[in-house]
């Protein structure tokens, strides 16, 4: 009994350092980790007017057409989540702000269940991180376009 409890504690104690080498540790929440929401790649786009393409949004299936101009979202998470796609790529497209969060949120909720160490991952404040990491690639979006013209 007490050999098995050591066992568990050395496992405890490994699985910690593997995870705090990779991922950022909330302090106020010991023991807990960050998502890694920044590995999910959401990128603000811009249609090129001269390409005439269309997709179907990944969350509500709503026809996006380059004809349309304006804008539209990717998200194209990294090999680490080791996620399977519906895509070949793995490479999603959204219509709206909106969509690609529910996408976001689909990925990351997939990834907590497949993740063995689910448990020491923060899940409770996922919306706001996700709502405050696609604002993030809004204002990167407008601060390259406004390079580009000036």
């Amino acid at each position: 009994m007490e050999i098995e409890r050591f066992d568990e504690l050395i496992n405890t104690q490994n699985r910690h350092t593997r995870l705090s080498r990779n991922y950022s540790q909330r302090k106020q929440i010991e023991g807990k980790y960050l998502i890694p929401l920044e590995y999910l790649m959401i990128d603000k786009k811009q249609f090129n007017p001269s390409r005439k393409w269309s997709f179907k949004c990944g969350n509500c299936s709503t026809k996006v057409s380059s004809q349309d101009g304006g804008n539209y979202f990717t998200i194209n998470p990294s090999l680490n989540w080791n996620l399977e796609f519906t895509t070949e790529t793995g490479l999603e497209r959204a219509c709206s702000e909106g969509c690609i969060k529910v996408i976001a949120k689909d990925f990351v909720r997939e990834w907590v269940k497949i993740n063995p160490s689910r448990k020491l991952f923060v899940t409770e404040d996922l919306e706001e991180r996700l709502t405050e990491l696609i604002k993030k690639c809004i204002g990167l979006e407008k601060k390259k376009r406004s390079q580009l013209s000036s």
